[in-house]
């Protein structure tokens, strides 16, 4: 069995619905799914309300793009998951990003944010010890908000 792990919206009710049939938990996965919403939603709300008088063009780590939609920010660029290459730091740079969303699990993007003289953010993509997916969301909002360019 195999799970396709991504943080989307889309991607977690799908694969919480499939699990939940899979394991016969359907009640329990369909009582998570209804609060996942309603936190996704209250921490979204509260992410694109910061940063809708702020700068929201964002380049971000190829596993974080999502998130920039998540805060209501103009995805311009997406680099990674390998090595930064010279050419995607002049071409990411170029676009003067207001913030840049890298990993924190495998960082690369801190060039980017030097180059562009703009902020980074090192978000999670998976839970650490003694944390759920919803605490994901908690986190990168709590992260998101931090920044006050």
């Amino acid at each position: 069995m195999e799970a396709h792990l991504e943080n989307s919206p889309e991607v977690i009710h799908r694969e919480v619905a499939r699990l939940g049939e899979l394991f016969g938990t359907r009640d329990k996965a369909e009582r998570f799914l209804l609060e996942f919403d309603a936190e996704y939603a209250r921490l979204s709300t509260a992410v694109r309300e910061h940063f809708a008088t702020r700068g929201n063009r964002a380049v971000a780590q190829v596993f974080m793009t999502m998130w920039a939609d998540f805060a209501g920010l103009e995805l311009t660029g997406a680099f990674g998951p390998g090595p930064l290459q010279p050419g995607e730091l002049l071409r990411l740079s170029a676009q003067k990003p207001d913030i840049v969303l890298d990993n924190a699990h495998m960082p690369t993007g801190a060039p980017i944010a030097e180059a562009a003289e703009t902020d980074l953010v090192q978000l999670i993509n998976f839970p650490g010890p003694g944390m759920d997916l919803l605490d994901v969301f908690r986190e990168n909002a709590r992260v998101l908000m931090g920044v006050n360019p």
